[in-house]
């Protein structure tokens, strides 16, 4: 969005040139050719807010064959997402998205203690993850580690995995078919608090 209406094309470029440089350059080569082909179809337009769509609107109209540069950008979009598609997953290339998920066993790792919540409310982090327990008739023993939630439940087929997990915690592993290690990082005392009191309720 911030690209189409502004030009500020950073947030999308910083999203890649670090984590693949190769990638950035293969950009640099894209936006070089497209200036090419822009002057060999002798298309020209000026811009003063930024080079966006605001600009183009404004200079279309004195601008030299402007239309062209729709086909032109529909032809570099899909250059642009062949290309990165193709090297993104060849590659593996972790960018935003599709980093890889940390591999968590029934043992606490040093890893864990790094790890936290997406939210620092912590009353409403317990509330919905008793919520997707199934409630408090569902439990049937909760206690914490230095770094995972640990629940046992009367009834796992009314835990809602899925819905735990988009609390943003960091991992769920299931030692039996009842009992739950929720990875939460050394945050997990404030949740376990907060869980505490629900129960008590």
């Amino acid at each position: 969005g911030t690209s189409f209406i502004a030009n500020i094309t950073e947030p999308v470029e910083f999203s890649f040139m670090f984590l693949s440089p190769m990638l950035y350059v293969i950009h640099a080569l894209f936006a070089g050719l497209a200036g090419i082909v822009c002057y060999l179809f002798n298309i020209r337009i000026g811009f003063t807010f930024g080079a966006c769509i605001v600009d183009y609107l404004i200079n279309f109209r004195i601008a030299t064959n402007a239309i062209l540069i729709l086909p032109i950008g529909i032809f570099f979009f899909a250059l642009y997402y062949v290309t990165f598609y193709y090297l993104i997953n060849k590659r593996n290339i972790q960018t935003l998205g599709r980093e890889a998920k940390a591999e968590f066993g029934n043992e606490v790792t040093l890893e864990e203690t790094e790890l936290g919540l997406a939210s620092k409310n912590y009353y409403y982090m317990a509330t919905k993850m008793l919520q997707a327990f199934g409630g408090k008739a569902n439990i049937l023993d909760v206690y914490s580690c230095n770094t995972r939630l640990r629940v046992e439940v009367v009834d796992p087929t009314m835990v809602e995995e899925q819905r735990i997990k988009q609390l943003g915690i960091s991992g769920i592993i299931k030692p039996t078919e009842k009992n739950y290690q929720i990875i939460i990082g050394l945050e997990v005392t404030y949740v376990m608090a907060e869980f505490n009191k629900l129960l008590e309720e």
